[in-house]
């Protein structure tokens, strides 16, 4: 199952509860040339700053939820 947080709120609360989880960075319209993924506890977010915005985020536990996420959403990966 993915999801797709609307505040950093949201998003850092997802990444704490799913430490071993994925996520991909994306624009608001997902585009092949720019689906960025990271681990949930990658250093590259710290909870103390603005993430939801410039670039949206879909979520998943199982990177396969977010490679079919992707497949329907762009049309390949």
């Amino acid at each position: 199952m993915v999801f797709s947080p609307t505040t950093t709120e949201e998003f850092n609360k997802w990444r704490r509860d799913h430490p071993e989880g994925f996520l991909v960075n994306h624009y608001a319209n997902p585009t092949l040339g720019h689906l960025v993924l990271h681990r949930a506890n990658c250093p590259c977010f710290k909870t103390d700053q603005e993430y939801v915005g410039g670039c949206a985020k879909t979520c998943a536990e199982r990177i396969g939820d977010l490679r079919i996420w992707a497949s329907r959403v762009v049309g390949a990966i």
